[in-house]
């Protein structure tokens, strides 16, 4: 059993084990993991143990009789028990995002004994027909919603799955559609110049919300961070005279915990320019007088709200950029994750080189870099790539 300790918000440690297992479930066939919190790894061991006697209490299966009437209970059941299977946060609130947009509309409050596949190839139909343009690949959405109704035959809610006869993939027409899911989204040069300016005012008024906002947004794009890791950063996390940041951590659970990031490589260093620092350096001195003013003593987190006390969440940022997309003319790109894409971009067209970008953002493969922003490359340099390799394969 290996656990992990991690820093909470309030700066005391806690003990996580994940994926730990609990038993093969009966009826699936299926392993059942569950992520396990404590104080101490003693505290673990026991929740662990308590957990192993319950299962097999329950006859070795995860799989209770419930009784639930319409298709939204049955999606909350079933992200229930996926929250339990020992992903990460971030992967649950992506997901549940997603089904919350585009599948609870589908199925909405249907009741379960309404279920047919005619209902259900009426409802993919006309789901096909709606998103065109506007989702990225609606397969993923499908096939989703498939494995929610499988999950209602699995828990003896559905005779059969209503959707095991209609095709969830794409047609080849419907690919070209969606061909932008083989693109990032991300601003480019001129687009980062009307960001910069319509950022300077906010930057200029007593509300520490505003500079907060300002603050968060211009580091995601100059360094390419993820939005968790820099929620996440401590004070002592910058390093001032080497003009470093520090990423060793990371936001999980909500905003509530503080975890580790997604892999080894993502532990690293950024190298800052001066505009970093002197964005850092701005939020600091403005966080510690707000601090000293109203005595709660300085912070040891870089993006903490002294009026909440607690630090500003992902979610008010991104609400507050889509407003100020908004009320700016800019395009909102969905979500803040784009500022990453944009920095890499901009890092490659400007002739920045794949490796240190790769250990710039974190990536366990370099594949994974060259995949996601060879597009960026100047024409030049794409050309001279092309005969390299023709001259190597000819």
């Amino acid at each position: 059993m290996k656990t992990k300790q991690y820093e909470k918000k309030d700066g005391s440690k806690g003990y996580v084990l994940t994926g730990a297992y609990i038993g093969t479930d009966a009826i699936t066939g299926k392993q059942v993991r569950n992520t396990i919190r404590g104080k101490n790894e003693k505290e673990i061991r026991r929740k662990l143990e308590q957990k192993i006697r319950e299962f097999e209490a329950n006859g070795n299966t995860k799989i209770e009789k419930v009784k639930i009437k319409d298709c939204n209970e049955l999606i909350d059941l079933w992200l229930e028990q996926y929250r339990d299977s020992g992903i990460r946060d971030a992967t649950y609130i992506l997901i549940k995002r997603r089904i919350d947009k585009h599948i609870r509309p589908i199925l909405a409050d249907t009741r379960l004994d309404k279920l047919s596949t005619s209902l259900m190839r009426d409802k993919v139909t006309e789901f096909k027909k709606n998103i065109k343009g506007k989702l990225q690949d609606y397969s993923v959405v499908l096939s989703r919603m498939k494995a929610i109704l499988q999950y209602g035959v699995e828990q003896e809610l559905l005779q059969s799955n209503p959707m095991a006869n209609i095709k969830t993939g794409m047609d080849k027409k419907d690919k070209s559609v969606n061909k932008a899911k083989d693109k990032v989204r991300y601003y480019d040069k001129s687009q980062i110049t009307q960001i910069l300016k319509a950022l300077q005012p906010y930057l200029e008024i007593d509300n520490m919300c505003d500079v907060a906002f300002c603050t968060y947004i211009k580091l995601l794009l100059l360094t390419g961070a993820r939005t968790s890791e820099l929620l996440a950063l401590n004070w002592t996390d910058i390093d001032f005279n080497k003009e470093i940041m520090n990423i060793n951590k990371t936001i999980t659970n909500q905003g509530k915990d503080i975890g580790t990031p997604k892999s080894d490589a993502g532990i690293r260093k950024i190298e800052l320019d001066e505009t970093a620092i002197a964005t850092l350096k701005k939020w600091r001195t403005l966080v510690f007088e707000n601090c000293l003013k109203y005595g709660t003593g300085k912070p040891s987190m870089v993006f903490y709200n002294h009026v909440k006390d607690t630090n500003y969440s992902y979610e008010f940022l991104r609400r507050k950029y889509a407003i100020f997309c908004n009320d700016n003319n800019i395009p909102y790109l969905e979500g803040l994750h784009c500022f990453r894409h944009t920095h890499a971009t901009m890092y490659v067209a400007s002739g920045g080189d794949f490796k240190t970008l790769q250990a710039r953002l974190g990536h366990e493969d370099i594949k994974m870099t060259m995949n996601l922003y060879a597009d960026a490359l100047p024409e030049a340099q794409r050309e001279a790539i092309e005969n390299t390799v023709k001259y190597m394969l000819t």
